[in-house]
């Protein structure tokens, strides 16, 4: 008996091929219902991997991880100098930081930054580990105590972060100055405590915000 494809389809859904891995690693081809899946999915004994989840050997955005160090690096060494001349007039503690330091403070936060917007894109949680792993190896090997640095920053950021909320901190400059008072906090070699001090917070929390602001685009 011939069976009408949408009579099929409006019963059991419309069918799909599966390539399944055997133990001996070839692989079978099984014909299965869209509603099957569906049904397997709910229970937890399929996960559907979505098209922008890509294997590691595709995914576009491991080029994108190779770069965020480099570009971080790159950016704060700009920004550096027009930075420190226009903070160090009202700030004159700011005189005696060497130029390193606010490269070094400047690009680690600009890393941190860039990873707390990849937790925050969707993507499953063995592709994010994979490009952490990727971001942790060039900043291993670009900036030296990198990853100490970026350790530091992480525990200061979730601190500083629940420290605001608990005080009631406005919630749109909560992330940057949480980030902001670590680089601050570093330059100076103190917490800030005047209202110019404060504003350090603001422009360097902004700052590294907006340069980890494309990264992964």
């Amino acid at each position: 008996m011939k069976t009408h494809t949408g009579l099929w389809d409006a019963l059991f859904g419309e069918k799909v091929t599966l390539e399944v891995p055997s133990d001996n690693g070839d692989s079978t081809k099984v014909v299965v219902t869209t509603k099957w899946i569906d049904k397997m999915e709910r229970e937890g004994r399929i996960k559907k991997v979505e098209s922008s989840e890509q294997t590691s050997d595709t995914d576009p955005l491991e080029e994108k991880a190779k770069m965020i160090v480099s570009g971080a690096r790159l950016a704060s060494i700009g920004v550096s100098t027009p930075l420190i001349t226009r903070m160090s007039e009202s700030i004159p503690d700011l005189r005696k930081v060497d130029l390193g330091d606010w490269d070094f403070f400047l690009t680690v936060a600009t890393v941190f930054m860039a990873t707390i917007r990849l937790g925050s894109m969707g993507f499953s949680e063995d592709r994010i580990d994979r490009l952490m792993a990727i971001v942790s190896r060039e900043l291993d090997e670009s900036v030296p105590n990198g990853i100490r640095g970026y350790e530091d920053c992480r525990m200061h950021f979730e601190e500083e972060a629940h420290r605001l909320a608990e005080a009631g901190h406005e919630p749109a400059y909560l992330v940057q100055d949480a980030v902001g008072i670590w680089i601050a906090g570093n330059l100076l070699g103190r917490r800030p405590q005047t209202d110019v001090e404060c504003g350090l917070v603001r422009v360097t929390g902004e700052l590294v915000l907006h340069l980890s602001g494309g990264c992964w685009e």
